[in-house]
């Protein structure tokens, strides 16, 4: 019988966890010609450890070495004018010489269970790995829209309401409290914003804040990366008190993809409706030409929230780990 220890994230020994996911991730990296830079205790310590509380992750030995390990992390979710919380489950991994085996299903399973009655388990699984997270009953929620703005060129306009700020701060949670919808969505204030963003050990990202006689608007985040090959800038948040204002920060950050040298933009995001999205020159990919389906998964237990299995979640880039 499979022994499955589940380790609380303050216990773990981050630097053997870090050799480990490296090694277990080391065939899909090659194959995708990724780099493993990102895989740092320094990431894996501050990714466990979110504004909701400390991560647990499952993980099976031989010996003293991990060779199957699946992590879960808590996060405030809004909804119906009330908070809860969801654990996101997230780097599963298995060594290549332990793998068939069911060590996957079991760790998924130790985390599952250990989600209390009034939580919420969700993940963004892959095409390998769907077919166990609806096993342990999950049940698809809503596949997100991947867009892209191929002509970056045709879009780009500075605003002069739009800002570059270096953290999150008063007026934006004044505005997120005001004219964010109220979900079901992640966490969004200031203190998550600039934990996800601001504190990030590896990735440098930018905020942009729309704002007019001191009131915040909108604001959006993005960055620079490298995906499938191509250097291209991902839009990892976008939100406005009203669709024009997402637009015109749309129009502003390519403006600034420009600048950086930059011909391409990205994001994921089942928030914006397709006429304001293809007036900032964004278009939709469909999801049969994508390497990977971005489909979220959830399992509520509480019948009394079981309403949020069939709302459709507001995501965006940004809720999904690896950005």
């Amino acid at each position: 019988m499979t022994k499955v220890e589940l380790i609380q994230a303050s216990r773990i020994d981050y630097q053997a966890y870090a050799t480990f996911q490296r090694e277990a991730y080391r065939d899909h990296l090659a194959r995708t010609g990724a780099t493993d830079s990102h895989m740092t205790p320094e990431f894996y310590r501050w990714k466990y450890h979110t504004p909701a509380g400390e991560g647990r992750i499952a993980v099976v030995k031989e010996g003293d070495t991990i060779i199957s390990s699946s992590a879960m992390a808590p996060f405030r979710i809004h909804a119906n004018n009330s908070t809860l919380i969801g654990w996101h489950c997230l780097d599963v991994a298995t060594l290549p010489q332990a793998r068939k085996k069911g060590l996957f299903f079991s760790t998924l399973e130790a985390l599952k269970e250990s989600v209390g009655s009034d939580e919420i388990f969700f993940a963004f699984p892959n095409s390998n790995s769907i077919q166990s997270f609806l096993k342990l009953d999950c049940q698809e929620n809503v596949i997100l829209t991947t867009w892209i703005a191929p002509f970056v060129n045709l879009s780009k306009r500075l605003f002069n309401e739009i800002k570059e700020t270096k953290e999150f701060g008063p007026k934006h949670d004044i505005f997120i409290k005001e004219f964010l919808p109220d979900g079901p969505i992640l966490e969004r204030s200031s203190g998550y914003l600039n934990w996800r963003y601001a504190s990030h050990p590896n990735n440098k990202y930018v905020f942009f804040s729309y704002e007019q006689k001191d009131h915040c608007l909108g604001f959006a985040v993005a960055r620079k990366a490298h995906v499938m090959g191509r250097d291209l800038v991902l839009v990892m948040e976008l939100w406005g008190r009203r669709h024009c204002v997402e637009v015109s920060l749309l129009k502003h950050i390519a403006a600034w993809t420009i600048n950086e040298g930059k011909k391409m933009m990205a994001m994921m995001s089942t928030t914006i409706p397709l006429f304001f999205a293809i007036q900032a020159c964004f278009f939709p990919v469909p999801s049969f030409l994508l390497p990977k389906r971005q489909i979220l998964v959830l399992d509520i237990k509480s019948h009394e929230q079981e309403k949020l299995m069939k709302k459709r979640w507001m995501i965006q880039t940004g809720d999904w780990d690896v950005f």
